[in-house]
């Protein structure tokens, strides 16, 4: 059975994704920072701890993650852009970096944001859009 990560569990789109990879064979599990739930596969993970990311992905080995986690308030970013870069460039390097080490077969899924483009040049926005960051959220 193919096992799944899924971070920033508690947040909007994870549950979601969770029934939909449900109704599939996979095992799913969770990683959450502070974690709201307490089930089977759920764990306590703050990704800006790369020894507790290196742990987690040493136990798990998972062969896909679905990054979700981070900072994710764009007016918060404003007055902590620190904390917004060090959680979601510092974080999701330890997750990139733990798994070159314990699971370098894994495929990542790292979730963005429509604000790294801005103010839209042309709609519908496709990939190819020019990017044009005007936050520190959407820079980090």
């Amino acid at each position: 059975m193919k096992k799944v990560l899924i971070t920033g569990a508690s947040g909007f789109v994870a549950p979601y994704l969770a029934k939909e990879l449900g109704k599939s064979n996979y095992e799913i599990f969770y990683a959450d920072y502070p974690t709201k739930e307490n089930k089977r596969n759920h764990f306590l993970l703050d990704i800006t701890d790369k020894i507790a990311v290196f742990d987690l992905i040493k136990k798990i080995k998972p062969d896909f993650i679905v990054h979700l986690a981070g900072f994710s308030s764009i007016f918060k970013s404003f007055t902590e852009p620190e904390e917004c870069r060090r959680i979601n460039v510092d974080g999701t390097r330890n997750i990139l970096d733990a798994l070159v080490k314990y699971a370098p077969k894994c495929r990542i899924l790292i979730v963005s944001s429509i604000h790294v483009y801005g103010s839209p040049c042309y709609s519908p926005v496709d990939e190819k859009h020019p990017l044009n960051a005007n936050s520190p959220y959407a820079e980090s």
